[in-house]
């Protein structure tokens, strides 16, 4: 067997065992036993954060990535489930960004009770017919993408999971003019 061979089949097994490690964690994160642990933490600093791991791949691609919030920006949630959530819906909108594009993230309370999330792009947007299913697992908008290049179509269905294990909602939807938003909504239970 050739290298060429036996490398082609090494990848394709590390994918496989990538499935199987994303259901896994769908499965868990379906559980009615798991709980998330929720605390208050700043939104603008785990933005921060996220804008730092992503800063290289951002700059090679031209992006600009800005936030809109207020000065407070407090949420309740789990820290490092959210940061995973985010993590997913920036690296999509990078995707689907063009070389020069633009990726906003914005805080916005709902009265008292609720946090709105949105993280907007200005890519190409997604075709109508596809919105409903986005976060139905092994659902991609682009079929044509290679395995190399597109994603398991898990990510979106684990992001889901999440926010609603923190009793929250998330949808997808085109912008007015360009691109599209994905925005979460959280309740805000110990602010009351």
């Amino acid at each position: 067997i050739s290298t060429m061979r036996l490398e082609s089949c090494h990848a394709e097994i590390l994918r496989l065992v990538g499935i199987v490690g994303q259901l896994q964690e769908l499965y868990f994160l379906e559980s009615p036993r798991q709980v998330m642990d929720k605390q208050v933490f700043n939104f603008e600093e785990l933005c921060q954060s996220i804008y730092q791991d992503f800063e290289l791949k951002l700059k090679e691609k031209e992006i600009q990535f800005s936030m809109q919030m207020p000065e407070d920006t407090p949420i309740f949630a789990d820290y490092y489930r959210l940061k995973q959530c985010l993590i997913n819906l920036i690296s999509n909108a990078m995707t689907y960004t063009q070389h020069g594009g633009h990726i906003i993230i914005e805080y916005n309370k709902v009265g008292k009770l609720r946090t709105a999330i949105n993280v907007r792009d200005d890519g190409p947007g997604i075709p109508e017919e596809d919105l409903p299913y986005l976060f139905e697992r092994f659902y991609r908008v682009d079929k044509s993408r290679s395995k190399k290049t597109g994603g398991m179509g898990i990510g979106l269905s684990i992001t889901k999971a999440i926010i609603e294990k923190h009793g929250g909602t998330i949808y997808a939807q085109n912008n007015e003019y360009q691109g599209c938003v994905f925005t979460f909504v959280l309740p805000n239970e110990t602010f009351i």
